[in-house]
This record gives C-alpha cells, structure tokens and sequence, in this order.
C-alpha cells in the first residue's frame, strides 16, 4: 500500500488542506464525499454533476450491490458500469450492532432489500466484483457507550479479523473507528497502529470523543474521514480537528424530505418546503445562492412540484443543497488561518 495523500498547508485553526491522488485520479481536500445509490448521486445527472464542481469522488454503499455483483463483474468494475472516473470509496453504510455472544467473523448490514448477515469472505468477494478505489472493511458496532470489557474486547477482535481480511486482498483500505465511548475508541487506535500500511482512517464515533483521542503518529499524515451523519454546524469543529473527508448523504437526510439547508457554520438552519407557508412564498431557497434552483426558480414554485410529487421537485432541491454545503465548507476553509 502507498501513500497517496499529500498535505498541502496546515493551518493553525487545525484545519488542513491536502491532495489525494490515485491511479490518474486527483482530488483535493477537505472535500464532502456524497454518498450514493447503487453508485448514482439520487437525482443528479452527469451534466448536472459538472456544472456543480463538486470533488470528484463518490462514497458507494456495498450492500447496494449484493444483487447486481454479477451484472458489474460483466462490465468489469462499477466505474465502467457508471461510466465515472470519480474516486470511488467503497463501505458499508448501515451496520446493525453485532451480537455480544461469539467471536463471529460476519456483520449484520441493511440494504435496500432490507437486513441480512454479510459473512467476511462474502464482503471481500463483493469488493472484488465492484473494484472501488479505497475500501473500508467490515467493522463491529457496539450497541452501547457504556459496555463490559469483555464485549469490548470482541468488539476490537472482530474489526482487527475484518481488516486483516481486507489487507489480504486489496491495497488501499482506511482503517474504521467504531465506538461510541472514549476508551473504545483509543484501544481501536492502538489496535490499527499495527498496521502502518494503511491508506487512511474512518471514524463512526461522536464528535464530542474525538478531541480526546490520540491519533497515533503512523497516521498524523493519512486522511480522516468521518462517517457519521453531520450538519453545517459540525463541519467547523470537524475541520479544525484535522479531518479531510466527509460522507454526506444529502438525499436521504434532505432532499427526499423536502428540506433545504439554508443555513450556515454559526447556525444550523433550514426549510421544509412541503410546508403551506412557501404556497406563495416568492423568495428563492436562500438569497444570493449562486446554485441554479436559487436563479431561476421561487419556494412557491418548488412547493408546488413537491406537493404534487413531481420528480424536477427533488431534482432542483438536490441541486441546491449540495451547492449549498459544499460552498459552505468552502468558506470555512477559506476564513481559516
């Protein structure tokens, strides 16, 4: 495995900047990292893509292909199938809490065929068939902060089995975090030191734990992702923490709800447009919003194409709320110092 991130400036803020380059493939960071369906952004063309001048990386959740593996492997990896040549993150995106019984080398995962074990020689079959760039191996999620050491114990064996099977088999995989208490979370750290090799590393813990962590030196040069859901408001306190990348499903948690975000790194806010007060609201979603669905287009207009379930509805909120936060990290990184 090699290294193939480069920090480009560090700021006293924290924040810093950097470059990942991969197979011809360049991204600048800190980027937002849009999740995906079945490796499409939800309601964004290609065209669209390129007039939105997002970072050209996608998040793919695996268990988005449990069904379609042999259709991808026919066409040879998921980027030929897409017809992209963003940088493709692979992950699992919903992992259930695994059973505090056994030592058992599987995890329960949700798809969109709902929930199911995922065996580990199974994960690592459906990765080869859909060739993503950097994976993220299969990890434990303990059920709660406050657990026995005991299970706390399985907890790190697991995720250590998992990517010692990931290691085996491909060569740029991030390490993942998963803990919800500070102890966990560390003895996780320590765990991954052991493998220096690795591309980067995933945390799935809550925000308030990391400025507690100590990130081992083996990866103060490699690229944090945070995975958890965050707002605009936790972007600030992400980046000045060192973090590079960020996966945000912005259609699950706002477009396909009928919300805007608006808002910005002080305060998080924003609208749902289903609501009767837009009926004949002549405002655009935000005011001087550079986004299309803010030029052309009033929040009347789009409570109406919401209301009666039209798809250019999604279509032009998608539109402005990936605008919107992705010009919003861009603000923060450049009024840092």
């Amino acid at each position: 495995m090699r290294n193939i991130f480069t920090i480009t400036s560090q700021r006293v803020s924290g924040i810093r900047t950097g470059k990942i380059t991969l197979g011809g493939k360049t991204m600048t960071t800190p980027a937002i990292i849009n999740a995906t369906s079945r490796g499409a952004i939800p309601h964004v063309t290609h065209d669209l893509l390129a007039d939105l001048a997002i970072p050209p990386a996608r998040f793919l959740n695996m268990g988005d292909f449990l069904d379609t593996s042999k259709i991808i492997q026919e066409h040879g990896s998921v980027e030929s199938f897409l017809g992209t040549q963003d940088i493709l993150f692979g992950g699992l995106g919903h992992i259930k809490s695994g059973s505090n019984k056994s030592v058992e080398y599987k995890s329960m995962l949700q798809s969109h065929v709902g929930s199911r074990q995922m065996k580990i020689t199974e994960y690592t079959e459906l990765c080869k068939a859909v060739k993503t760039d950097i994976c993220l191996p299969l990890y434990d999620v303990p059920p709660t902060e406050d657990i026995a050491k005991s299970r706390a114990f399985k907890s790190i064996q697991r995720t250590e089995t998992y990517l010692k099977e990931m290691i085996g088999n491909f060569e740029n995989v991030f390490g993942v975090v998963s803990a919800s208490s500070k102890d966990l979370a560390q003895s996780l750290l320590e765990m991954l030191a052991k493998y220096p090799t690795l591309t980067g590393l995933a945390f799935n813990v809550p925000i308030s734990v990391i400025p507690q962590l100590n990130i081992p030196d083996e990866f103060k040069e490699k690229p944090l992702m945070y995975l958890k859901p965050i707002k605009g408001t936790d972007l600030k306190d992400l980046l000045n923490l060192g973090f590079d990348l960020f996966i945000v499903d912005v259609h699950k948690e706002y477009t396909e709800k009928g919300i805007a975000v608006v808002g910005n790194s002080e305060e998080e806010k924003s609208i749902n447009l289903n609501d009767e007060c837009h009926v004949e609201d002549a405002k655009p979603l935000v005011n001087d919003c550079k986004c299309y669905a803010c030029e052309h287009h009033i929040r009347a207009y789009i409570n109406h194409l919401l209301k009666t379930r039209e798809m250019l509805g999604f279509v032009l909120l998608q539109i402005h709320n990936i605008h919107h936060l992705n010009q919003l990290l861009v603000s923060l990184i450049n009024k840092s110092s």
